[in-house]
């Protein structure tokens, strides 16, 4: 019994001495692996500095002819700038950016650190950043279009209303001298009438009966087509008056 006790002990300290080095075993190479880790990582930073030195160098070169694979040639060429994948030359008819692939001068790519894997990451970059900037491009475009048009219309807008409350203070101005002249018109009409009813209630004297009562009647039949004639200019005013206070209120309406 003592002995299976014993045995089994020695199992157990053995098999804990075993995971014991299996675990220091391998903290020491997760250990090794970040340092390796750091290592590569620091490489790959002094690598990207070489890299954007290199082509930093070549931004200002110049070259009579630089050709292309597909056979064409940019002359008076001069390097503007450059990356991973493309590089803009400007040339006796313009500026073209050419994809560094597209070069047949190996020594201008190699001189570049062009590679075909880090290219295609930094086109497809150069995709995303082209879109998004035709996307806000687009969008800003659309909003100082939306904007314009919303000025415009306000300005009109306010035009319209300047314009309409200029007109109804023309009619305003022009109902004011209606009234000025229905006043006087009415002041006339009324003394005129109270004139010829004075004339009819006069009695008629004895002596030249008959002359007194002919000057009154003429007085009476001259004073008819006055009256007429006011009465007839107070009507016409008073409807055109009432025409124009009709325009008013239409304005005042399309304001409201």
């Amino acid at each position: 019994m003592n002995l299976g006790l014993f045995a089994l002990t020695l199992i157990a300290v053995a098999a804990a001495f075993h995971f014991k080095s299996v675990s220091d075993d391998l903290r020491s190479k997760l250990d090794e692996h970040e340092q390796t880790k750091a290592q590569l990582e620091a490489l790959r930073e002094e690598f990207d500095y070489f890299k954007v030195k290199r082509r930093a160098g070549i931004i200002g070169q110049k070259f009579p002819v630089l050709e292309l694979v597909d056979g064409s040639k940019l002359h008076q060429a001069e390097v503007k700038s450059i990356n991973a994948a493309t590089i803009n030359v400007m040339h006796e008819v313009g500026v073209s950016r050419l994809k560094l692939c597209d070069l047949k001068d190996e020594f201008l790519k190699w001189e570049a650190v062009w590679s075909k894997s880090e290219a295609e990451k930094e086109l497809q970059l150069l995709t995303q950043r082209d879109e998004l900037a035709a996307k806000i491009f687009a969008e800003e475009s659309a909003k100082i279009q939306r904007e314009q048009v919303q000025t415009t219309l306000t300005s009109h807008s306010q035009n319209q209303s300047a314009d309409r409350d200029r007109k109804i203070s023309a009619l305003t101005a022009q109902m004011g001298q209606i009234d000025a002249k229905l006043y006087q018109l009415r002041i006339a009409y009324n003394k005129r009438q109270s004139s010829v009813g004075r004339e009819v209630s006069r009695p008629l004297v004895s002596s030249g009966c008959a002359t007194s009562t002919v000057t009154t009647r003429n007085k009476i039949n001259a004073s008819g087509p006055v009256l007429t004639r006011l009465s007839l200019e107070i009507g016409n005013l008073e409807s055109y008056r009432q025409k124009l206070l009709a325009q008013q209120e239409a304005l005042r309406t399309q304001l409201e």
